[in-house]
């Protein structure tokens, strides 16, 4: 009887993380869902592969190609704290792209342990389905613990960074171009807290903007991330997440705003 129940744990956990899905932002903050301690390592690795050709008639095939992985390290020390986060997922049905996400980000926490520290980041993205071809863009800020309790830590980050993009899309009938670059403010409130003795939480919110001479105004990004998590039993944890993006002027015509909610299963043998 438990082994049964084990197998369909696992069988669960398994194809719920067969399916791709797409993040606008970045979960940096759930990868420092930790105690305020020195010299650990965490290492977060998953991968899944799907092939089928699954058709009803012989002259009319579908072949489908799924592929998702991701690498996060993190790295805590006496001083400094490195965070590298790796993600990339696609999906291929016959000759048609529908999905091709990724994302590097890596981040350095100079002195995390004060109130006051600084941070250094730079990465690359690239959103395919929304026709970003290519993102890159680094920075550096201050990061600033406002809050720090056994339960509830809150942190307020500022900052500055270089953003180069290259959009590409079309239509029908239109071709959509676009390559800027820009300086950017870069701005964020983080809290993680503990609402129960068994109910972790972190929630982020993102800002960011620039200005751009072409349009004589300011084009703003904002975004967050809500994530929380409570064990079920004693190897069994229940997870559930919701993302939003909004951009107030799209370079090219796509949907200024864009959200994610899912949920699911984690097991720890």
């Amino acid at each position: 009887m438990h082994s049964n129940k084990f197998l369909l744990c696992i069988l669960f956990c398994f194809l719920w993380g067969s399916f791709p899905v797409n993040a606008q932002i970045l979960n940096i903050e759930k990868e420092r869902l930790l105690p305020d301690s020195a010299n650990y390592w965490l290492l977060n690795l998953g991968t899944s592969l799907g092939l089928y050709n699954r058709s009803a008639l012989d002259d009319t095939p579908l072949r489908y190609t799924s592929v998702r992985g991701n690498l996060d390290v993190l790295r805590a020390g006496q001083k400094h704290l490195y965070l590298l986060l790796n993600q990339y997922s696609y999906l291929k049905i016959n000759d048609a792209e529908f999905f091709n996400f990724g994302y590097t980000h890596l981040r350095s926490n100079l002195f995390w342990q004060r109130t006051l520290s600084y941070e250094l980041f730079a990465q690359w993205q690239v959103d395919k389905l929304r026709g970003l071809q290519e993102r890159y863009l680094g920075g550096a800020g201050i990061r600033w613990r406002l809050l720090d309790t056994p339960h509830h830590h809150i942190f307020v980050g500022m900052g500055f960074m270089a953003e180069r993009e290259r959009w590409q899309l079309s239509d029908a009938s239109t071709r959509y171009e676009a390559n800027p670059f820009f300086w950017k403010s870069s701005n964020y409130i983080h809290w993680r807290g503990q609402i129960s003795p068994t109910v972790k939480t972190v929630m982020a919110v993102y800002y960011q903007t620039g200005y751009d001479d072409s349009v004589s105004n300011f084009r703003h990004r904002l975004s967050g991330e809500l994530h929380l998590n409570f064990p079920i039993s004693q190897k069994l944890k229940f997870n559930t997440s919701f993302t939003a993006s909004y951009e107030s002027l799209p370079l090219i015509p796509i949907t200024p705003f864009i959200y994610q909610f899912s949920q699911g299963l984690t097991l720890s043998l």
